[in-house]
Formats: structure tokens, sequence, C-alpha cells
């Protein structure tokens, strides 16, 4: 994708004394050779994540790294055959760790547990190996996408040196319906701006809510997209309750704001966001927690006529323990042999639970909501689904 002849080469071959110094002038965000300024980063420098946060997507590039492009992500190792400190370290705390009051299996299952650690955070501690990364704009950019009504206007930006007949856009149409179809910018308008060009081409669609975008070069479709892009309509309204509250909170902001514990008084605003949630979901809500007023009490009611269910909630920001699920468990059994009527215990969480704390809700029969189900009810919710359907995701095994 990018024409390599004007790379400049800073160091051929480089001295393992020299190494260092090398690593303290990157880190600086800025190196110097022969004149020619290189800025690698704009500060703060940010790290690197997992590939596919960087791979084909302009949003991520602009908001991690300040680029325009959706850029590539290239990798080089080499095999240095020199033994790991680390693991011998490690290798030895696992013959002990198990004798534990928890036992655990080795220090990784340990730390991951203690810590909230993804699954992949150790996942290449006993490589014995040296990796270059290097990020490259690929020059084809989904630079915007609008959708209001029935219309999507989507612009494409692209260096000159290539042409736009030869892209292709994957779209997938949410409503009450999924619908996917693909099509290429033939006929689309085009706009030429010094070494670049704008693509401008329009498509009538209907009843979608939203809509997932993905930019394709036929020569190099089977590397996957060149970029992506999302867009919720800004005028269709297929659920009231989602439309009135964005005429007040657009897009939703503050609400995923809150979800995700970043608001003042974070527990507070959470519990106020999850009923909120709920009640966009079509649930009639009640906020018991509100203030520490009723102390016995869950956080939240949420009332379900068909299929006739109450949600007996709880909210968290941290990860639970077996006391909250017990609690839980508890309030819901008691109100369902009060009202002769089902409950389903859910437990809201603002952050990622662990997989093995998950396994420990389901033994006391506790639903886990996490950062990803809320937002996946939210878009259930956009694009009005059944109640019904709703209910399935928020009281699922997934969190």
């Amino acid at each position: 994708m990018v024409d390599v002849k004007d790379f400049v080469v800073i160091h051929e071959r480089l001295n393992l004394d020299e190494f260092d110094e090398l690593l303290q002038k990157i880190s600086t965000g800025i190196f110097e050779i022969d004149g020619l300024r290189i800025n690698f980063f704009n500060e703060p420098i940010p790290p690197l994540g997992i590939e596919d946060r960087h791979r084909g997507d302009s949003s991520w590039a602009k908001e991690w790294w300040n680029v325009e492009w959706p850029v590539d992500l290239y990798e080089w190792s080499k095999s240095h055959n020199l033994q790991n400190e680390l693991a011998n370290i490690f290798k030895e705390i696992d013959a002990r760790i198990r004798c534990f009051d928890p036992p655990y299996q080795n220090v990784e299952e340990a730390m991951a547990y203690i810590l909230n650690l993804p699954k992949y955070y150790f996942q290449e501690n006993y490589c014995n190996d040296s990796r270059c990364s290097i990020l490259l704009p690929n020059f084809i950019a989904l630079e915007n996408a609008t959708l209001k009504g029935k219309k999507l206007e989507i612009t494409v930006r692209i260096h000159k040196s290539l042409h736009p007949d030869d892209l292709l856009l994957s779209v997938i149409c949410y409503g009450r319906k999924t619908k996917r179809f693909r099509e290429n910018l033939k006929g689309g308008k085009t706009v030429t701006s010094g070494p670049f060009v704008h693509v401008f081409k329009s498509f009538e669609l209907e009843n979608v809510a939203d809509v997932q975008l993905y930019l394709f070069s036929k020569q190099w479709e089977k590397y996957g997209q060149c970029d992506q892009r999302s867009a919720r309509n800004l005028q269709l309204a297929l659920n009231p309750r989602i439309a009135s509250h964005e005429v007040f909170d657009e897009g939703s902001t503050k609400l995923f704001e809150f979800l995700g514990g970043k608001a003042r008084r974070p527990p507070h605003n959470f519990e106020h966001a999850v009923t909120t949630l709920l009640h966009l979901c079509g649930l009639r809500t009640e906020w018991l927690g509100y203030a520490g007023i009723l102390q016995e009490a869950p956080d939240i009611l949420a009332f379900c006529s068909d299929p006739e269910l109450v949600i007996v909630g709880e909210c968290t920001a941290k990860v639970p323990d077996v006391n909250k699920y017990l609690t839980l468990k508890e309030r819901a059994e008691k109100l369902q042999s009060r009202l002769r009527i089902n409950t389903s215990a859910v437990m809201f969480s603002s952050i990622d639970v662990p997989a093995d704390e998950q396994n420990e809700a389901y033994r006391y029969n506790v639903s886990l909501a996490g950062p990803e189900k809320l937002k996946k009810l939210h878009d259930m919710a956009t694009r009005d689904k059944t109640t019904g359907e709703m209910l399935q995701i928020l009281t699922g095994r997934l969190s």
C-alpha cells in the first residue's frame, strides 16, 4: 500500500551499547539525522495496544495517534536465543503459589484475578525475541458518513495514485431487521485537492437506525478493510424513548459517560444511567438505591409485562464478591415468593469482570451486565428491538 522509496534509513547496523541511546531519542518523540527532523509521536506517547485497535480504522488513528488516515501495523521479530529471566522467576513461584490459600495455578492466574487483568496480558511473557513495530498510513480513508432519514452520504479520501473505481464499500444496516449489501463507488462525484482526491457518494436506505461501513480496495481486499466507520440516523426515530432522550443528550453522550463510571459521583451516576437505559429498553423502572434511602432494597427494579418478569438489579463499580451475589439472589427470591412472579437477578458493572468471577455469579443464578452488554442493549434499543429480545441479552450468561 505504501511506496517505501522515500523512506530514510536511520541505522542499518546498531551496536548493543548504542541501542539504549537510540531508544532514549525515540522516547522523546523527536529524532534528527542529517538535518532531517523525524516526529515519532505527539506527546503524550500512546502505548501500542492490540493491533486491531489501530489497523483499518481512521477514528482510532485520529484519537490515539492524531493521524488523519487509517494506519496499517507492520511487525518484525528476531529471535535472540537469550534466557528469559522473568520466565525462570515465574517458574519458581508457580510451584509455591499452588500451595497458597486460596491456591492459584500460576503467577499469571493470580495476578490476572487480583488485578482484573485481561486474558491476553501475559501471553508474550516468555518470548525470546526482539520486536519492531511500525504504523503507516494507508491513504484510503472513509472520511465522513452521515445518515439522515433515508439518505446515507459518505466521503472517501484517497491518494491521487489510486482510482475510485478500485474501491468497494460493505454496508450493514441495523433496524428492526438487519440488511447487508456491497457497492462500488463508480459514478460518485470526485474533487481533487493537492495530492488527494475526495469521492462523494449517496445511498437510499429504508427504516435504518444505524449503519456499519467497511471500505475495501479490490487490490488489497484479502488483507481486510482499509477503513471503517459507523453512523447513527440523525432524523429517523425508530424508538421514541431514544429519540426523546437524545433531544437533550445528543448521541447519548452523557449516558455513556455515566455508564462508564467516568462522571462525578460514579456509583450514584452509574445507578441513574442503568435505570435510564432499562427505561430506553422499554421496561418500567424504579430507582430504589437513590441516595441510599432504602438500605435493605436492591438498587433497581425493572418491570416487564410481556414476558411477565421483574429484574432485580444491583450496581457496582468494583469486581463483585460472593456476598453481593448472595444478597442479590436472596432479594430476588424474596420478591418472587411475595409477588408470585418470575424474577431475574442482574449485577450491573461499570467495569469488565474476569471470567472466573462470572462463573461465580452464575452459581448464585445472577446474570452479569458489564460495559459490553450495556452497549449492546443501547444498540438494540436504538434499533427498536422487542423488549423480549433485549431481556434475552440482559439475563443471558455473557456479560
